[in-house]
């Protein structure tokens, strides 16, 4: 849990880290909720890093976020953010604190991807992270390769994909690339995608309110959709004009920052 900005006044807001583990994109954010709401991230990376060969189911997780958010506050109603496939994490954490009687002030969801995600055999989105190491791209996991693998059966198969397109690259390029690094991260990333074994989505948490770039391609309709059948009436929409790719860029952060001004009130 990492403060990132103190506003005595008012209430916190709770911010669920992305699917590797990060709150790193929230920080822009905290600079513009001054005056507007106390902001915490839920930081996971360090935990992933000394799983063995095991993970954390989301419920597991949430169970575990939730606590350490009753240590920071016990002033009802919650409120939660959460961009992407940590719209999943933070899910799960409203729902185990309105089954247990608690009170859900508003769950702010950024571009999630469709409710029935996790039920999809998705790719597991690795190319962005070989991007950053060397340039390199060009791998394409489906959660299906890895279905029944332990997690360490997971991480080794993975690896050794890694390691078969670095070694398709020039001999100074390969010399320079930290393996180590690589697998810490991928460690995070693929616990988090685990994590969501037979996990579904369904219609116990109310005030979700979903905030989609209205450019964030054809899906657009076809993720709302899914929401929409779970959720039924506790869900909202809010529209943003921009791209997807923008989202915590200006001027798409600051029209973030008055859905969540108007939302989120003094105690």
């Amino acid at each position: 849990m990492i403060k990132l900005l103190n506003e005595d006044k008012y209430h916190t807001l709770f911010a669920i880290h992305e699917i590797n583990g990060s709150i790193y994109h929230y920080r822009s954010l905290a600079k513009k909720l001054k005056g507007i709401c106390s902001l915490y991230g839920i930081d996971n990376t360090s935990l992933f890093f000394q799983l063995q060969d095991d993970y954390l189911s989301i419920p597991q997780l949430a169970e575990k976020y939730v606590t350490e958010i009753r240590k920071i506050s016990l002033t009802e109603p919650y409120y939660f953010f959460a961009h992407c496939v940590g719209s999943f994490f933070a899910y799960e954490v409203c729902k185990q604190i309105e089954t247990n009687g608690g009170k859900i002030g508003a769950l702010f969801l950024v571009d999630p991807p469709a409710a029935n995600f996790i039920q999809q055999d998705n790719t597991l989105g690795l190319s962005p992270i070989f991007s950053s190491f060397c340039g390199a791209d060009g791998i394409d996991i489906k959660k299906s390769e890895i279905c029944g693998f332990s997690y360490l059966e997971s991480l080794d198969y993975i690896m050794a994909k890694v390691k078969k397109i670095f070694s398709n690259n020039s001999a100074a390029l390969v010399d320079d690339i930290d393996y180590g690094n690589i697998e810490r991260v991928i460690r995070v990333h693929l616990s988090n995608l685990l994590a969501f074994e037979n996990y579904e989505v369904c219609s116990k948490v109310k005030n979700i309110i979903i905030i989609r770039p209205e450019n964030s391609g054809e899906k657009l309709e076809r993720v709302l959709s899914t929401w929409q059948g779970v959720c039924n009436t506790n869900l909202r929409v809010k529209y943003l004009l921009g791209n997807s790719s923008a989202i915590f860029q200006e001027p798409l952060i600051d029209s973030i920052t008055e859905i969540i001004k108007v939302n989120v009130g003094e105690r």
